[in-house]
């Protein structure tokens, strides 16, 4: 049986495994919007799915119970909420604040100031630009930029899983030692 969990694994993954494989092309600034939306739904979702599975119980949780009403993804991880929960899984605010150094460094070259839009649609809702001509050594530095953006939260995302399942055994132990003194 499936669950949630196993859906956002799969999506994480797909996001991941497509960036890196588009990326490796010789041509890969011809892929730049392409990869440029996979980096954006991949920073995304992995945020979203660690900020809901933190204590281990994604299904428990919606994104309307945590009123997670935003795709803007530097938000989502720079919340305090959001830093105080890793902290809890051993992932440090500097590493947090590494990677977003990296995002604003990637809106800065590409001169917008929301990534989680700007390559999904040319323009937003009034018709203000997102991104404007880049050319092709940008690109590509940009592109250089969001794989080692990804690189470092797919590490991030690993620990955090490691801290969720380490978290679990710790209170795993705790209530058999409780079971234990009782009998």
């Amino acid at each position: 049986m499936s669950n949630r969990l196993d859906y956002y694994f799969d999506y994480i993954e797909s996001y991941y495994v497509s960036f890196e494989k588009l990326y490796k092309e010789n041509d890969k600034e011809k892929y730049f919007f392409p990869l440029g939306l996979i980096y954006a739904n991949f920073m995304e979702l992995w945020i979203k799915e660690a900020i809901l599975g933190w204590d281990g119980f994604l299904d428990e949780y919606s994104i309307d119970d945590f009123k997670i009403g935003t795709h803007d993804f530097d938000k989502l991880l720079s919340s305090n909420d959001t830093v105080e929960e890793f902290a809890q899984l051993g992932i440090s605010k500097d590493e947090i604040e590494q990677i977003l150094i990296e995002i604003n460094t990637i809106k800065e070259k590409v001169g917008t100031s929301t990534l989680s839009f700007a390559f999904r649609y040319p323009c937003d809702k009034k018709n203000g630009i997102y991104i404007k001509t880049i050319n092709k050594k940008k690109k590509i530095e940009i592109l250089e930029l969001m794989n080692n953006s990804i690189q470092n939260a797919m590490q991030m995302f690993t620990r955090h899983i490691h801290g969720v399942v380490g978290s679990l055994a710790k209170t795993i132990k705790i209530m058999k030692a409780k079971m234990e003194k009782k009998k």
